[in-house]
């Protein structure tokens, strides 16, 4: 009887569940019949709202999924924000926007529940009238108005009448209209109005005060503000993403303009690598949401999602054959990752095919990881690669049998700003002295770059001693981020003193710098304490804090299929370290153990790194 009761026990709880589940499902379709019989056939009967109908039809069909954050602490702070005084109706919308996204998506309020018909008609009926009045929407396809203009909702934030309250002044719509040049042209439009119609945008301030300190907040609420901002303006525009960059630590968000003067502006700084494209739709893009698999990436659950990277690079379908014995071990889907923030991160999606997969639109010049799902963590199922614009395909395997021996000089790519930094020390002289009055100096050399061109190195064979050392500039701008002497036992030079304003040029921290004294010919004066004989002296460029340092301890790694492997830990005593038996072919990565994180992966190739 026991067993009866719990059985039967059992089996209310579950018709409970399943009732209360049938019952969510019908509010829902409950709620869309209504839609569906209400606002369709309020557009049924008029000719000219036939269009509106179909208008209709698409944001029905696709409003499954869409939702409304419903979480208490989430609405007590969207209740702050619309508390906020001094700050304008775009400004708190467009920090609802970037508040809804950065927020846990757990508490939902769908809005096929509660869409109501008046809310809807009302809004398309607004985006229509917009339609009739601006030119430059006469000649935009349906298609582009539809997922572009009519949507109603921008991410997960409150529903309101957004629409009513934001739009384009008369007189900048009656100036547009003037210019028969531009104004059937969205990207023209916009260009020409931007600028002149004001929002009084939020600053990074007034994030700060609503936000706190969140990761990217201003990226995202610039692109949030931007497509607001050209919604109201009524030009077709989406935010287009990167989930990571393919050479460098971050992601990047941005507003496209939907025309077709202006296919694809990547608006990305130039020498930041693209690992992939997305763009967030109001219809159902990605067909990969439909999987139920949960150790799905959460980029690739969000149904809203398109591939557009092709409508900015110049791409390649890339096929990675799964190596033998890994193809039993791989369920449905496999990934392409990219380096970033020291982990593989995937970037791309693919179904598994038999013995091989294939990535659509893909970048070239990037290296790529293929991996899958396997026991709670990622897992290589090829080695990585990198696929050139010539169509060559290189597999980055580490051959353990013939070694080398390697010298890295950095942890992270030496770029355009850095060489400008390295710049400011070009000129300067140093000269030696026993008093302060420097009556009996010597010039001891100009400061001359090392072969590597990121310090300056210069060794000395003057045989006489000086307790002063001045280093002269004919730059106003004088860089430096410090200064190491040694003496003729080769020994460092410890316990300089000098001018409270050159301070940081001897603090032994590359992160400090001497910089922008904005004084002509200003001299950096060194009390070495006692006469020395200086035989050697290296000079840094201010810094990123990735050149190698003596004291600091870097550990090589390279890839293999298992994954990352060290070759050991070492502490630098100049301003390289070198590796013997390290395998050749190979993907290394040089990890600094005191800190930083700006660390990028890199191949070895006829004696120098090349970053990836």
């Amino acid at each position: 009887m026991r067993i009866i009761y719990f059985l039967l026990f059992f089996i209310a709880i579950g018709n409970y569940a399943c009732n209360n589940k049938d019952a969510g499902v019908n509010r829902s379709n409950s709620n869309k019949e209504k839609l569906e019989t209400t606002v369709y056939h309020h557009y049924k009967y008029e000719d000219e709202d036939s269009l509106k109908l179909a208008a209709a039809k698409f944001l029905i069909e696709n409003m499954n999924g869409h939702f409304s954050i419903n979480s208490k602490n989430y609405l007590q702070d969207i209740e702050s924000i619309k508390l906020l005084k001094g700050v304008s109706y775009f400004n708190k919308k467009a920090m609802e926007l970037t508040f809804s996204y950065f927020m846990d998506t757990d508490n939902k309020v769908m809005d096929v529940d509660v869409v109501s018909s008046d809310f809807l008609i009302k809004h398309i009926d607004s985006v229509f009238e917009r339609r009739k009045l601006y030119p430059w929407l006469k000649d935009v396809s349906n298609e582009v108005f539809f997922e572009y203009i009519l949507p109603y909702r921008f991410l997960h934030e409150p529903l309101d009448c957004w629409v009513d309250s934001l739009s384009i002044s008369e007189h900048s719509l009656a100036d547009v209209s003037l210019y028969d040049n531009l104004k059937y042209s969205p990207s023209l439009v916009y260009r020409h109005i931007y600028n002149k119609e004001k929002y009084d945008n939020a600053n990074d301030h007034t994030l700060k005060q609503i936000f706190g300190n969140v990761p990217a907040i201003s990226c995202y609420f610039s692109a949030a503000t931007n497509l607001l901002k050209y919604r109201s303006l009524g030009i077709p525009s989406a935010i287009d993403f990167t989930p990571a960059y393919a050479n460098r630590n971050g992601f990047h968000y941005w507003v496209s303009v939907i025309s077709p003067e202006e296919y694809g502006k990547l608006e990305v700084e130039p020498g930041r690598r693209i690992s992939k494209v997305y763009r967030y739709m109001y219809s159902k893009t990605n067909r990969y949401a439909d999987y139920t698999d949960e150790s799905i990436p959460v980029i690739f659950r969000n149904p809203f999602i398109k591939d557009v990277t092709d409508c900015y690079l110049r791409t390649r379908n890339i096929t990675v054959p799964i190596l033998d014995g890994l193809q039993r071990r791989i369920s449905d889907l496999c990934y392409l990752s990219v380096f970033n923030t020291g982990q593989w991160q995937p970037i791309a999606i693919a179904e598994k095919g038999v013995e091989k997969v294939t990535f659509d639109r893909m970048p070239v010049a990037n290296v790529y990881l293929p991996v899958y799902w396997g026991n709670d963590k990622w897992k290589a199922f090829n080695y990585p690669f990198i696929v050139f614009d010539n169509a060559k395909t290189t597999y980055l395997i580490p051959d353990t049998i013939n070694k080398q021996k390697i010298c890295v000089y950095r942890k992270y790519p030496y770029n355009e700003k850095l060489n400008a930094y390295c710049k400011l020390l070009e000129g300067i002289e140093v000269w030696g002295a026993n008093n302060l009055l420097f009556d009996d100096a010597q010039r001891l050399c100009e400061l001359r770059r090392s072969e590597r061109g990121q310090v300056y190195e210069n060794q000395l064979s003057i045989p006489d001693k000086f307790r002063y050392l001045k280093l002269v500039s004919v730059k106003a701008r004088f860089g430096l981020s410090e200064i190491v002497l040694f003496d003729e036992k080769g020994e460092r030079i410890t316990h300089l003193k000098t001018d409270s304003c050159f301070q940081e040029g001897i603090d032994q921290n590359p992160l400090t710098c001497v910089f922008n004294t904005g004084i002509l010919g200003k001299e950096m004066l060194i009390d070495l304490g006692t006469p020395v004989a200086v035989k050697k002296i290296i000079c840094y460029p201010r810094s990123d804090g990735n050149h190698i340092y003596p004291g600091n301890k870097y550990e090589l790694l390279y890839f293999d299929l298992g994954g990352w492997k060290s070759l050991g830990v070492k502490s630098a005593d100049s301003y390289y370290v070198e590796y013997d038996s390290v395998p050749t072919h190979a993907l290394y990565w040089l990890k600094c153990l005191n800190g930083g994180i700006e660390e990028r992966i890199f191949t070895y190739e006829n004696g120098s790194q090349r970053f990836f």
